[in-house]
C-alpha cells in the first residue's frame, strides 16, 4: 500500500489543480500560451505577458505534472528508504497497473459515451473562445468500444496518446507507469549498495532529458531524507528555504510556448541541453524537486498543505486529473455557448469555471470512493491470491 503522507497529498492536489486551470486557460485564453493578441479576448497587452512571467505558475501544467512525478519517485520507494523491507516494493510494483488501469478504464468510458452521443462540444467552443489550436484537437473521430478498451488498457501504458485518445491528459499514465517501475526496480537492486551515489550520478546524466529524472531525483531524495537526513541541515536556515523557494519557482515558471526570446528564460535555454523544450522539461522537474526538498524540511509548509481543503484536493487529485478535461470539453462547452448571448465574455468565463469545477469536484469525489478506491482493494485482493507467498 503507498504510504499516505497527509502535506505530500495535498501537495498533489494542488497541482491537479493547476492542471485544470491550465486546460481551462488553454480553451479560454489561448493569447496567454500563443502571444496571439489578435486571437485574444484581451484588450491589455500586459495580460497576455502574463504567460511569460513567472505569473504563468498559477495555469503551467506541465510543471505542475512533473510535481506529480517527483512525489511519485519520493513517495513509491519511501516505505522501503524507511524500513528496508523488500515486499513493499514488490507488493507495490505488481499491483502498480491495476491500480492505474481501473480509473483510466472509467475515464475512457465516459468519454466514449459523450462522443457516442456527440456530447462534446469542443469545435463549436472554438468559435467562440478562438482557441483554433488547441480545442478542435481533440474527439473529432469516431467513438468504437474495442478501440477505447484497447487504448484504455494498452495504448496509454505502452505508447503515446495521440489526438484519438478518448482522454488526452492521458499522455501522463505511460511515464507514471514505466516511471514506478524503474523506481521500484532499482530501489530493490541498488538502494542498499554503498556507493550507490555514483550510480544516481550516471543514471542522472542518462535519464535528464526525460522525464524518468524526475523519479529518480524523487527516489534520491527519498534516500536521503531517510538515511542521509544530515545532508539537509543547510537548509534548515529560513532564508535558504526562502532562496531555494524563489528558485525553485522561477524554475518551474518556464513557460510552455510562448515566445521567450526577449525574457528573462531565454537566459536558461541551453542549446547544448537541445534547446527549448530540454531547457524547460529540466528547468520544470529541477524546480519541483527543490520545492519537495525545502517542503521535507519545513514545518509550516507541512502544516499549510495538510490543512483540510488542500487534503481534500489530495483525496480527489487522481479522479479529478482524469475527469476534469472529458467535463471541459462537454458540460464547460455546452454552458458556456448558452451563456454566450447572455453576458460577456469575461464573465461567461467566471461563471463556466466556477460552476465546472463544482462539478468537477462532486464527481471527482464520488469517482475516487466508487472506482479509484475499488481499483486500490482490487489490486490488493489480486496481489494476494495469485502473487503473495
Amino acid at each position: 500500500m503507498r504510504e499516505k503522507i497527509n502535506y505530500l497529498d495535498g501537495v498533489r492536489g494542488f497541482a491537479a489543480l493547476v492542471v485544470v486551470f491550465g486546460h481551462f486557460i488553454n480553451a479560454y485564453y489561448p493569447a496567454l500560451l500563443t502571444a496571439n493578441i489578435e486571437d485574444s479576448h484581451f484588450n491589455n497587452f500586459i495580460d497576455v505577458k502574463l504567460a511569460d512571467t513567472p505569473f504563468n505558475l498559477m495555469f503551467n501544467g506541465y510543471f505542475a505534472v512533473s510535481i506529480f512525478f517527483v512525489l511519485s519517485g519520493f513517495v513509491l520507494t519511501n516505505k522501503f528508504f524507511k524500513s528496508g523491507e523488500n515486499e513493499f516494493i514488490i507488493s507495490s510494483a505488481t499491483r502498480r497497473y491495476i491500480r492505474l488501469a481501473i480509473p483510466v478504464v472509467f475515464s475512457c468510458t465516459v468519454a466514449y459515451l459523450l462522443l457516442k452521443f456527440n456530447l462534446f462540444s469542443n469545435n463549436e467552443l472554438a468559435n467562440y473562445t478562438k482557441g483554433y489550436w488547441y480545442l478542435p484537437n481533440y474527439y473529432n473521430f469516431e467513438a468504437s468500444f474495442a478501440d477505447m478498451i484497447k487504448k484504455s488498457l494498452v495504448d496509454t501504458f505502452i505508447y503515446e496518446v495521440d489526438s484519438t485518445s478518448y482522454n488526452a491528459v492521458l499522455w501522463t499514465m505511460e511515464i507514471e507507469f514505466l516511471g514506478s517501475l524503474l523506481v521500484y526496480s532499482l530501489a530493490l537492486l541498488i538502494g542498499r549498495l554503498r556507493n550507490r551515489s555514483v550510480i544516481y550520478l550516471i543514471l542522472v546524466i542518462l535519464f535528464a532529458k526525460t522525464y524518468y529524472l524526475s523519479f529518480l531525483l524523487g527516489l534520491i531524495i527519498s534516500d536521503v531524507y531517510n538515511n542521509r537526513t544530515s545532508l539537509f541541515n543547510p537548509i534548515k536556515n529560513v532564508y535558504c528555504k526562502l532562496l531555494l523557494i524563489c528558485i525553485g519557482l522561477f524554475l518551474g515558471s518556464f513557460p510552455q510556448v510562448v515566445d521567450i526570446s526577449n525574457s528573462v528564460y531565454n537566459y536558461i535555454t541551453f542549446e547544448w541541453l537541445g534547446g527549448r523544450y530540454y531547457s524547460m522539461l529540466l528547468c520544470h522537474i529541477l524546480g519541483a524537486s527543490i520545492l519537495l526538498i525545502v517542503l521535507l524540511n519545513s514545518k509550516f509548509l507541512k502544516t499549510t498543505f495538510s490543512l483540510k481543503p488542500f487534503q481534500f484536493l489530495g483525496e480527489i487529485s487522481f479522479s479529478m486529473y482524469l475527469i476534469h478535461f472529458i467535463i471541459l470539453f462537454s458540460f464547460s462547452g455546452k454552458l458556456t455557448l448558452f451563456l454566450s448571448d447572455k453576458t460577456g465574455y469575461h464573465t461567461n468565463f467566471i461563471i463556466s469555471f466556477c460552476v465546472s469545477l463544482i462539478l468537477i469536484f462532486a464527481i471527482s469525489k464520488i469517482m475516487t470512493v466508487y472506482i479509484d478506491n475499488i481499483g486500490v482493494k482490487f489490486s490488493k485482493y489480486v496481489y494476494n491470491k495469485f502473487f503473495r507467498s
